[in-house]
């Protein structure tokens, strides 16, 4: 289950489900829809629970003013290392009426539907007891 932080994000991106292994990058615009200039745009550290999972790879917006009707990009990546859901989140901030702008990111980590089974140990599993080990002879 995916914790939500607390007061509703202005914005969810939600990466969906994405392969162990594998990562998916999306980008994010941020418009001015308004009549006057957007200036001192700061995208903020990646926080919440998961925030080594996602990556702001690409800013295209921090330090740019956007004149009305202009627009910048941000471009953020997903790499989930276990089968489970994941949260982060950012802010963006503006001299916009509406800043600070908080943005939250989901998704979840899955195994490959088709191929995994092909990709498991063949060596048996052992089960041993508390206490024991296991050693193995090199020769």
């Amino acid at each position: 289950m995916v914790h939500v932080p607390s007061g509703a994000p202005d914005f969810v991106l939600d990466f969906g489900t994405v392969q162990i292994g594998f990562v998916r990058t999306i980008g994010l615009g941020y418009s001015n829809i308004g009549g006057g200039d957007i200036a001192n745009i700061v995208v903020g550290e990646l926080q919440g629970d998961d925030p080594d999972e996602f990556e702001i790879v690409q800013d295209n917006c921090t330090g740019v003013t956007l004149a009305p009707g202009g627009s910048c990009s941000i471009f953020v990546s997903f790499e989930p290392p276990a089968m489970t859901d994941y949260s982060a989140e950012f802010t963006l901030t503006s001299s916009a009426p509406a800043s600070p702008e908080r943005i939250l990111l989901l998704g979840a980590g899955v195994f490959d539907e088709i191929f995994h089974d092909r990709f498991q140990s063949s060596i048996p599993s052992l089960d041993l007891e508390s206490g024991q080990s296991m050693v193995r002879d090199s020769r």
